[in-house]
């Protein structure tokens, strides 16, 4: 579809409904869109569907790099289309649609060129009519708040877009917004993740220290040489001899050292040990090495080296909690739970002895009564607090504070260390707040596509019941009655195998579909045989779709045909059973031209139940076990009303089941005359 100008019209087009073909051009970006990972994907895809039904002779994305102030093209990797996408950077405050579209944030049609040049004189609208344009739209790319960029289509023709042409372009630029988004996020989340195996990797080849000093420690255990190397890390002044050297280690390491050292002197025996050195805020990890010398079998003294392995300490430290990290987020499935993550690894790798998570509210997310905390000072200790922002490309999460019992502030190493643990906690927690955000938009959505009220039938008495068995996913199945006329509906149960925003979406444009083509075309063969049609057009073949169709007279004809549905169950004629409709294969199967439909009379007072397979199949029961089990409580309560029938099928019927798939049922019962209202 190529809408047609409208020359001279004045103002915005305003809002037009799409024809069949503007919609499934839409449906085929969105599926792309969907699995377009990167910009220029993203890009790609939509200049494309711009260019083939639109039917403009340029088109372009512009994305915002607010640091610099101006819009930059992409052009996307199709050979095909990069052409199309060619244009310079605008800056921001320049005099030109797409700067304007920007700062506006509001859609923007030029359908002349004197139009053009009348409200902008910018220098980049010369090269504009110099290609021969002559009308122009612009249309902000704006998602979740936030402006992303600007889609521009030029046309050789005066007039720009009409009303269904500007619909079109708006529903287009709002998939783009939101499919850039994500790309974007992906970009950044990469980014992060790259930089954060480059810090582990640089922490691994750190530099190995050097050997410090080589002594000699007499029988009584004290040291008989100098120490130049430990007075140069410990900035002692004057020789390290007999014992005072224990005046500089770090306090939580001496009772071990000492007591690991006398060990060795009653022992006679080998002593090694790794432990601080210096002063706070200063403390050097130093490894010694000390043996005893034998003369005619007894030891005489003992000679030692010490070595400064400090930056081989610190680098396995830092590599161990970036590991630790990984390793924890792998395992957290929420928001909160990657909360708990990041704190527990902030103690347990960095020597903080309390760290807090200081979270940003966030809409749609639940705020926590207390903030995510781990560790404890010990009472009395005096511990410094640092901050560190928990920043991503797309704002500040919040602040991950650490407590630590000394500065570590004047160790450029160190900061820059825990600055690469919360840019990966940063990107975690976005992470985890988007997969939040996405099983919320999949719960809406849901609730959005799924039909309203069953419609009143004066002749009928109706009732529907949808029951998640498999948890709180979303899911695919819908059921529901069509109104036609006084005296005819259509009753209709479909079922999109799968779960999540993908089964809520194509049940969506199928029930959408059925709608329609009902009201075209109301017999069963023709409804099922459009549907077969809109499916390929779609490119649906990873989409398995199964649906019963009914339509029903007031005087009790039944027309039903199925499309690879279970049949349905009925109490008319001889009794409870199941109505022998003719099976057929799934939506968009090849092969079946729809013409075997099932022909039969309901009696007054006579029941019709259409139900999902997950009424019946779970992982402990069989198909053929469950369709007789439906049917024995079909017989029990035939007679009943449609609410008790209903509730009776699923309540028995998937008591102490662990179901796998959402449960549909609808019931109706073809009122006596009598008792019509």
């Amino acid at each position: 579809m190529h809408p047609s100008p409208v020359p001279g019209a004045p103002g915005a087009p305003g809002h037009a409904p799409l024809d069949l073909t503007a919609l499934r051009s839409l449906q085929r970006s969105a599926v792309h869109l969907a699995g377009a990972l990167e910009v220029d994907e993203v890009v790609t895809v939509v200049l494309r569907t711009g260019r083939d039904v639109l039917g403009c002779s340029s088109c372009s994305v512009f994305l915002l790099d607010e640091d610099a102030g101006v819009l930059r093209p992409r052009t996307g990797r199709d050979a095909g289309v990069s052409p199309l996408g060619a244009a310079p950077e605008v800056p921001l405050t320049s005099s030109t649609p797409s700067a304007h579209v920007a700062r506006t944030r509001r859609s923007l049609l030029l359908r002349t060129p004197e139009e053009l040049l009348s409200r902008f004189d910018g220098a980049l609208n010369g090269p504009l009519l110099a290609l021969g344009e002559r009308s122009w739209a612009m249309h902000p790319l704006t998602a979740r708040g936030r402006l992303v960029g600007v889609l521009r289509f030029g046309f050789d023709r005066p007039g720009s877009l009409d009303a269904a042409g500007q619909t079109f372009a708006e529903a287009l630029a709002g998939q783009c917004a939101v499919a850039l988004e994500r790309a974007q996020l992906l970009d950044t989340a990469r980014e992060a993740l790259a930089a954060a195996a480059r810090s582990e990797q640089r922490y691994r080849t750190l530099a190995e220290a050097g050997s410090l000093d080589v002594f000699t420690v007499g029988r009584d255990g004290d040291l008989q040489t100098d120490l130049p190397g430990w007075r140069a890390i410990t900035g002692r002044e004057g020789e390290v001899t007999a014992r005072a050297w224990e005046q500089d280690v770090h306090p939580d390491d001496l009772p071990g050292v000492l007591s690991g050292w006398q060990r060795c002197l009653d022992t006679d025996t080998r002593f090694s040990a790794r432990y601080r050195v210096g002063r706070p805020g200063r403390w050097r990890w130093i490894s010694v090495v000390v043996v005893p010398v034998r003369e005619d079998g007894r030891t005489v003294e003992w000679v030692g080296s010490s070595t400064d392995v400090t930056e081989r300490v610190v680098a396995a430290r830092r590599s161990g909690a970036l590991q630790q990290l990984t390793a924890a987020l792998a395992h957290a499935g929420s928001h909160a739970q990657v909360a708990e993550a990041v704190v527990g690894v902030a103690v347990r790798g960095t020597g903080a002895v309390r760290a807090v998570l200081d979270l940003h509210p966030v809409e749609g997310l639940p705020v926590p009564g207390t903030a995510p905390t781990a560790g404890e000072p010990s009472p009395g200790q005096a511990v410094v607090a640092l901050d560190l922002p928990l920043a991503t490309a797309r704002g500040e999460l919040g602040t991950l504070v650490l407590h630590f019992p000394e500065s570590v502030a004047e160790d450029e190493g160190e900061r820059d260390f825990l600055l690469a643990l919360a840019r990966q906690s940063a990107t975690a927690l976005e992470r985890a707040q988007l997969l939040e955000a996405q099983r919320s938009t999949a719960s809406v959505l849901q609730e959005a596509l799924q039909p309203g009220p069953l419609p009143r039938v004066p002749w009928l008495a109706a009732h529907r019941r949808t029951a998640t068995a498999a948890g709180s996913d979303v899911g695919g199945d819908w059921a529901e009655l069509i109104v036609l006329d006084d005296d005819l509906v259509a009753v209709v149960l479909g079922d999109v195998v799968g779960r999540g925003v993908r089964a809520a979406s194509v049940m969506g444009e199928v029930r959408t579909q059925v709608r329609t083509l009902a009201l075209v075309d109301p017999h069963p063969g023709a409804v099922l045989r459009g549907l077969d049609t809109c499916a390929a057009v779609a490119d649906r073949d990873e989409d398995l779709v199964t649906l019963f169709y009914g339509l029903l007279r007031r005087d009790g004809r039944l027309l039903a045909a199925s499309a690879g549905h279970l049949p349905p169950l009925s109490c008319t004629g001889t009794g409870p059973a199941y109505l022998d409709v003719p099976p057929g294969v799934p939506v968009g199967v090849p092969g079946d031209p729809r013409h075997d439909v099932l022909d039969v009379h309901l009696d007054p007072g006579s029941g019709l139940v259409v139900f999902s397979d997950g009424l019946v199949e779970t992982r402990a029961r069989s198909l053929t076990d469950g369709m007789a089990a439906a049917l024995d409580v079909f017989r029990s309560t035939a007679r009943d009303t449609p609410a008790a029938i209903v509730d009776e099928l699923v309540d028995v019927l998937t008591r102490g089941q662990q179901g796998h798939d959402d449960v549909t049922v609808l019931a109706l019962r073809l009122l006596p005359a009598a008792t019509r209202g």
